[in-house]
């Protein structure tokens, strides 16, 4: 998800995630670091989850325009879904100029996602093989049914 650092731009993000599969779906979430915040949906990130079938989670997530580090022109984080059994399944959050590509954004995602993975758990070396890219952008939109959309405040 892309947030414009335009002045008067929305800071403000909504993401469900929702279980399509026939059968419970036991899942961590990991939230995105500073400066991304959920506002809304925290509870349901740092521990082990039961998501029954049809089960959905309602999320808000916004950046703080005040805690962007110094010298930084793009920003990315991750909010992470990790399914047993299955390579981790990243959401990226970008904030970007206007004037950045789309091409240069998934540049930023690609050189930020190993770290990031590597930083925010000791397993991620176990779940994300070698040969195996982890699912990211649209693939996990399909993967695990997720919907963005602006959030016109409130």
């Amino acid at each position: 998800l892309r947030f414009s650092d335009a002045e008067g731009a929305p800071t403000t993000r909504s993401l469900l995630i929702k279980n399509i599969s026939l059968g419970e779906l036991p899942l961590t979430i990991e939230p995105p670091g500073p400066p991304f915040r959920i506002v809304r949906g925290g509870e349901h990130v740092g521990g082990k989850l039961q998501l029954k079938p049809g089960e959905t989670l309602p999320f808000r997530i916004t950046w703080d325009r005040s805690s962007r580090p110094p010298g930084q022109s793009a920003i990315c984080g991750f909010f992470v879904l990790r399914v047993d059994m299955c390579p981790p399944l990243t959401l990226d959050f970008v904030v970007a100029p206007d004037s950045m590509t789309k091409e240069e954004v998934q540049r930023l995602v690609k050189s930020r996602l190993s770290a990031s993975l590597a930083t925010t758990s000791s397993l991620a070396a176990t779940l994300l093989p070698q040969h195996q890219p982890p699912i990211s952008g649209s693939a996990a939109s399909a993967a695990v049914a997720s919907h963005a959309a602006r959030a016109d405040g409130g």
